[in-house]
């Protein structure tokens, strides 16, 4: 408990001293009338009123990361080991599945041009046995189909 109560204390003076240096840089003349030995005890007092601290992203300030190391033996660098770890399979996680969808596009690609290969093949076949129109239609509708689903695809693809 005593040793919790002393990083406090270790990092509030530091907040304090940092906060008076932040006054008197805005307002030189602030201070003026308060003895230097004074103004800390002034700003301690008030401090609880008017400093809010906030901190945001994926690891903690540095007075924490100190405050851990104190508190934990190299506990500051497990939080950036934790950290680096959490970027790194993140990483692949994203890599994984950049070539899924590549992979996953190919295959695509690939029944694409099978069925119209397929489609235009068995329409030759049906027009060249005497029905010119049902293999026509067979193997126009096999083309329209895919250049329609190309140019679905490629739409929806410059919109996302």
């Amino acid at each position: 408990m005593s040793d919790d109560k002393n990083i406090d204390d270790n990092i509030n003076q530091e907040d304090d001293k940092s906060l008076v240096k932040t006054i008197e840089k805005k307002y030189p003349d602030i201070f003026q009338n308060i003895p230097s030995d004074k103004r800390e005890a002034f700003i301690k007092e008030i401090s609880s009123i008017t400093i809010m601290k906030s901190h945001s992203g994926p690891l903690p300030d540095p007075n924490t990361l100190k405050a851990y190391n104190e508190l934990i033996p190299n506990g500051a660098d497990r939080v950036m080991i934790m950290a680096e770890n959490q970027q790194k399979h993140r990483i692949e996680i994203e890599s994984s599945v950049i070539k899924d969808q590549i992979l996953q596009s190919r295959r695509g690609q690939i029944f694409a041009f099978l069925i119209g290969v397929i489609g235009i093949i068995c329409g030759g076949v049906v027009a060249y046995s005497g029905h010119d129109t049902v293999g026509g239609i067979i193997a126009g509708t096999t083309v329209v189909s895919l250049v329609g689903a190309f140019i679905a695809g490629s739409i929806t693809q410059k919109k996302s």
